[in-house]
Formats: structure tokens, sequence, C-alpha cells
């Protein structure tokens, strides 16, 4: 439900907010400092881009191979066939639904956001 929710851009982003409500900011409620639009929130963001970086490189140190950091691949669960296992695409794609879950669930938090707080979350997905 999650990815479904992702692709079709079910969460309230800063600027939706603001177009509702102009007593509400349109900036970015992680880094302050973009509007907050849902490609800003899924790409853009400084808070966002370090987060996604920290799982792709824990991911990378889980199967022993570096995996990019492409947005194809962590928003729409997309993992090219070329050289992955079925059994590394698992991992890759329980670890990237584990951190977007995350970032659903702290939406406007980003302070829960941390590498070591989605490992624990990963590893009690896959547990």
């Amino acid at each position: 439900m999650i990815n479904y929710n992702f692709v079709h851009r079910i969460y309230f982003t800063p600027v939706q907010l603001h177009r509702m409500d102009a007593s509400v900011s349109d900036m970015c409620w992680h880094c302050q400092q973009g509007r907050g639009t849902f490609y800003h929130k899924g790409r853009a963001c400084q808070e966002i881009k370090t987060f996604w970086e920290s799982v792709t490189q824990s991911l990378g140190k889980i199967i022993g191979y570096m995996v990019d950091c492409d947005p194809v691949m962590y928003l729409l669960n997309y993992i090219d066939e070329g050289i992955w296992s079925k059994h590394n695409k698992q991992i890759i794609t329980t670890g990237c639904m584990t951190a977007k879950r995350m970032i659903a669930t702290n939406w406007k938090d980003a302070d829960q956001l941390k590498a070591g707080t989605w490992l624990q979350s990963f590893l009690e997905t896959i547990s």
C-alpha cells in the first residue's frame, strides 16, 4: 500500500496544504530550504537524499555489491535484471520498502530518518 501511495501521490505536501490554507508555509518540513513539492520531498530534499544514500550504502554492505541511489529503484521498486540475484533483489526491495515506510510514517518529522533506525526496522522486517 505504501508503494501505491507514493506512486499516486496520496501524501499531502506543504505546497498542497498551502493551496488549501495560505497561513500554512509551503516550505519543506525537513530542510526548510525548498518548496515542499512531491518531487522535492521524494528526491530533491537534502535530508531525504542523505537518508536514501545511507540506505543504499547499507544495502550495498549487506549484499556485498554497490547499490546505486537511483530514484526509479527506490521509489518504484524497479530493479534492473542485470547483475542481481533473486535473493539480492528481495533484500533491496525489502530495504527500499522499509525506507519508504519510514518516510511515510515520518512525513513531517525528519529526525527519525536515520540509517541506524532504518537498519533496526529493516532487521525487524526480515526476521
